[in-house]
């Protein structure tokens, strides 16, 4: 009975270690993984959308939401929350209907740089992995704006894949209207998971139903839970 107990006591210690160094494993993993997507992100020199997207896709993804020129955007930086978060548009699977949970993001660190426009944003990863990056570029005039950069390479489940995130919207003084989010895969590798990771040259654009994208005053804890 004796060593029946011990064992006992041993193997919940056992349980306890292992949880732990899981625990601490998956913390660094999440935090290379959010490393490796704001370096992978970053821009040092202005590229027009056109440079960084085929025009094919961009007259696609036209068709179903904005996208605004000009050197002269609006000041968008803040947090932002977009409820309901509706999938608008799949090119994929055009009658698909869903909704998101609400989605939260920010911009911030707007400057200009060398006669063009750059933000930063990070969003609350409900949408898409990738929605955290330094330096983004920045377009529009008066109060409508585009803002768009590219993924170099990120990896998921096996597939190595390199996308485009594009997000225009009108500035108002509540928040913004009219906002979009358009996330494109511009090639991808196969696997066995294939299927986890839209198809190559393929994307999705969410939209604010209610085209009213409130500004939220929160910390960073609450806009990211």
């Amino acid at each position: 009975m004796r060593n029946l107990g011990f064992y006992n006591f041993a193997s919940k210690i056992l349980i306890i270690i292992y949880m732990s160094f899981k625990k601490i494993y998956l913390f660094f993993r999440l935090l290379l993984t959010f490393s490796f997507i704001l370096i992978a992100c970053k821009k040092d020199e202005f590229k027009k959308i056109n440079q960084l997207i085929p025009k094919k896709i961009i007259e696609s993804v036209s068709e179903h939401m904005p996208i605004y020129e000009g050197n002269t955007p609006p000041n968008i930086q803040g947090n932002y929350l977009i409820s309901p978060c509706i999938l608008l548009f799949c090119s994929t699977n055009p009658d698909l209907d869903y909704t998101f949970e609400d989605y939260t993001f920010k911009f911030y660190d707007q400057k200009e740089k060398n006669s063009y426009n750059m933000v930063s944003f990070v969003g609350n990863h409900k949408l898409m992995r990738i929605d955290s990056c330094d330096n983004i570029f920045l377009v529009g005039s008066e109060n409508n704006f585009t803002a768009y950069y590219t993924i170099k390479e990120h990896h998921y489940s096996g597939i190595n894949y390199k996308a485009a995130v594009i997000i225009s919207g009108t500035k108002i003084k509540n928040g913004l209207s009219n906002t979009f989010i358009a996330i494109i895969i511009l090639n991808k590798s196969q696997g066995l998971n294939d299927e986890l990771v839209l198809a190559e040259k393929s994307f999705r654009i969410i939209k604010d139903e209610d085209n009213l994208t409130d500004t939220i005053v929160t910390s960073k804890k609450q806009l990211f839970n």
